[in-house]
């Protein structure tokens, strides 16, 4: 918790495809306008996604744009925060279906929206980072 426990800072650091990552994200209720809002940031990218989102029964879903560091093209993306127990949270990060399709790879018949890569948290492993999965990428 930071800035007077009104925002959720959590840090990443981790192996993605073969490189090492750190990304931030910073992440507080907005109460004038009634929606959490989370801002992403990594050694990867120049660029910060910015999403907004609201609560669900098993954790959070966001979405918003990111900006793809190879193409500059703009992305619709999804976040689904998925709370497992006091220790353990699940990040997904994904994208529409055509979108994915056009890039060749395998999207199952009838989803709007398809897992790129996953994330999994666990409590007092501080230096030892999150463990990606690419699911798809």
């Amino acid at each position: 918790m930071t800035m007077n426990d009104r925002f959720v800072r959590q840090d990443f650091k981790g192996d993605v495809m073969g490189m090492d990552m750190h990304g931030v994200s910073i992440t507080g209720y907005n109460k004038p306008a009634g929606r959490y809002e989370s801002v992403w940031f990594d050694n990867m990218n120049t660029a910060m996604s910015h999403m907004s989102g609201h609560k669900t029964e098993t954790g959070w879903v966001y979405e918003g744009e990111e900006t793809d560091p190879m193409s500059g093209q703009i992305l619709s993306i999804r976040d689904v925060i998925t709370i497992h127990n006091k220790d353990h949270f699940s990040f997904e990060r994904q994208y529409p279906a055509e979108a994915m399709e056009a890039q060749g790879m395998p999207v199952p018949e009838g989803a709007e929206w398809v897992g790129g890569f996953r994330v999994t948290y666990t409590r007092g492993r501080e230096n030892q980072g999150g463990n990606a999965i690419n699911a798809n990428r």
